[in-house]
Parts: C-alpha cells; structure tokens; sequence
C-alpha cells in the first residue's frame, strides 16, 4: 500500500544553506519528481518561474527569480542512478535544457506510462492522479501567472501537488508495469526524450503550422517557409513570441502576393513593424524569389497512394488494432497511421524497427515482414 503524502504548503527554499541541505537529502533517494510552472506570453523561450522537486516523504520548490541560484542542483539532475520523474516531461525537460544545457537522465515519464498500461494517450496529469490514486486535485491555478510575486498560500500548494502525488502514482505505475512486463516499453520511449534534437527549433518547417497555409497556391509554400524560417530566426534572435514579429496573416499574404510593393497596406504590418524589419522582409522576399528550383520541388505534395498501396495500409491498421486490442492499447501508442504507411512504402522509420515496438510488431502478417527486413543486417 502506498502511503498518501502530507498536505501541507511548502514555502519556496529562500537561503542558499536552505537550498544545500535540500540537495543532500533529496540525492539519497532512488528517483526525483519535476515539475514546472512557466511563462511565455512576452518572450519566444518560455521563462522559468517555479520548480518543484519532490522525493518520497518531503517536497520543495525552488524560486529561480527570487531564490538562491540553481547550479548546486545540476550534479543531481544528472546523476545516473537517480530517476527522474516527469508528467507529459517534454515541456519540462525543454525549460531545463536551456536553464542547464543539457538534460537531465535518466527520465521516465508517467504520461507514457499511463499510454502502456491502457489508460489512453495524452492523459492530464490530474486525470492520472485521479484513475490511479483516487484523488481529486484542486484545477483553480492552471492559469496562474507563474512569474507575480509573491505567489499565495494556494498556489503554493497547487504547485507542490505537481509533484507531492507524483511519487506515489509513479511507484503505482511502475509496479503496474512491471506486472505487465512493460517497464521496458516505458523506460525506453522515455529515453527518448533525453535527446537535445527533439528540442532544435524546427526553423525549415514551421511554415507547415502557418495559420491559413492551406488558403495558399502551392506554388507560394517555398516562399512561406523563406519568410516563416526569418520570422523564427529573428523571434528567437530577439526572444519575441513570434506573433509579435509578424502574425500568421501577415506571412500568408507575403507570400500569396510574393513581392514587397506596398507592405504597408497588408494585414498585421503595422509602421513599428516596417521600421524594424521592413528591410529583412525585402530581402528575404527578393532571396525566395531568386531560390532554386530544387527547393520548390521539396515542398510539392507527395504523390497519392496507389489503390494497391491504400488497400496494403487499411489492412496493416486493421491488424494493428486488433494487436491494440489484444493488449489493451491504443492503436496509436503502438504505431501511427503515417508511420505504418511510411514503412509499408519501404521508407526507415527507426520507431518501429528497433526496440520493443519491433519486437511487437515483427509477429504480424502484414506489418512483420517490413519490420523484419528493416531489422536484418
């Protein structure tokens, strides 16, 4: 039986000989829970504003605006026989590699632990709590501004129930995997969130999350993505949300018209904006339409499925679902539908051909054959 934990409010960690004696007793324990509170309205990094760090039996929460400087805790972030637990960990793990550099290792997140045992993918950290603990958290601080001092009584404790029930839902799920002999399964796609690339801007394809892309002639997507990749080049450069560069209209209309003649008069460029980056946009409107033709065929659409091949994929994901049945799964934990059709299509998706996923998927009819052959030497 899993102890509950105590309830109380814990003032953030004021003193650096505070924040020491912290550390010490939080490096004896076998795993560490991490959570975040953050802010990003104003700036393009989010900004860290609380962290909450707990082991079995005590809880703390560190002010990295007003508290002692964080650097004494990053021997322990990366201590290897330390765990270190996350819900939903990727936003998380990015605040953390760019307050230290690096990521801290060895991770397990409890929101794909909760995906391997059935309870559904993308599962909210209270829903967790609730299914696996029967416990109902308080929901009034979601939206707190993390970042206004001095924070209350509540928030505190709304904070520090971040990771307070996260200890004991962990070492419920971990026993649970390890009955269903899927700890593996966990500890492994955990792992790869560990990897600093998952956390690269994705400068030369955030034109594909444009608001009003698909309005646009294809012709015009080179030119987005020339003007989409300098807005983020220069929203990261100044730590400026991007909208407050351009908004999403204003690139649309950029590249639907493809010359710089009468910027003044589209959508979302205001005379502050023309006055800072009016001269950049021109370039890079004069650089796009001089690109290589090679470019624009990179950003054609790919070619439709045969009715050979379609028929190949629906018969694939009927076989996947019934896989996902027999375990207990989403159908979409074990494999997307992008990712079967890419590997019918003979196409590397390392997701599927290596570790557990491959070791699940090799037995089937449909599906085995590719993940076999991808696997052989």
């Amino acid at each position: 039986m899993i102890p509950a934990p105590t309830q109380s409010a814990p003032v953030p960690i004021s003193d650096e000989h505070q924040f020491r004696e912290a550390i010490r007793r939080l490096s004896t324990a076998d795993y560490l829970c991490l959570d975040t509170e953050f802010e990003r309205n104003q700036t393009y990094f989010p900004r860290l504003c609380l962290l909450q760090i707990a082991a079995p039996g005590e809880v703390h929460l560190l002010d990295p605006l007003h508290g002692p400087d964080l650097a004494p805790l990053e021997p322990l972030l990366y201590e290897a026989s330390v765990t270190k637990v996350f819900h939903s960990a990727r936003q998380d793990l990015e605040l953390l590699l760019r307050r230290f550099g690096s990521l801290p290792v060895p991770v397990f997140d409890t929101q794909i632990a909760a995906a391997a045992l059935g309870y559904g993918e993308q599962l909210g950290y209270g829903e967790l709590i609730r299914r696996v603990l029967g416990v109902e958290l308080e929901k009034g601080h979601a939206r707190t501004d993390w970042c206004a001092r001095p924070l209350s009584a509540e928030q505190l404790r709304y904070a520090a129930d971040d990771v307070r029930w996260l200890c004991p839902a962990y070492e419920a799920l971990r026993e649970a995997l390890d009955r269903h002999g899927r700890l593996e399964w966990v500890v492994e796609d955990s792992a790869r969130l560990a990897q600093p690339e998952l956390y690269a801007p994705p400068t030369q394809e955030i034109w594909r999350r444009v608001r009003g892309l698909h309005g646009l002639d294809p012709a015009r997507y080179p030119l987005l993505q020339a003007l989409a990749a300098w807005r983020e080049e220069q929203a990261m450069a100044n730590d400026l949300p991007r909208r407050w560069v351009l908004p999403d209209e204003a690139l649309v209309a950029l590249a639907a018209r493809g010359h710089a003649d009468g910027l003044e008069r589209l959508p979302g460029v205001s005379e502050r904006r023309l006055r800072r980056w009016g001269k950049a946009l021109r370039a890079v409107l004069r650089g796009a339409r001089t690109g290589s033709a090679g470019s624009q065929r990179e950003l054609t659409a790919p070619e439709r499925l045969t009715p050979e091949q379609q028929a190949a994929v629906q018969t694939a994901m009927r076989e996947l679902r019934t896989l996902a049945g027999e375990l207990g799964v989403s159908p979409s934990y074990l494999a997307s539908r992008s990712q079967i059709t890419r590997l019918l299509l003979g196409e590397a998706v390392p997701e599927l051909t290596t570790g557990w996923r491959a070791r699940v998927l090799a037995p089937l009819d449909h599906i085995g054959p590719c993940v076999r052959a991808a696997r052989s030497p």
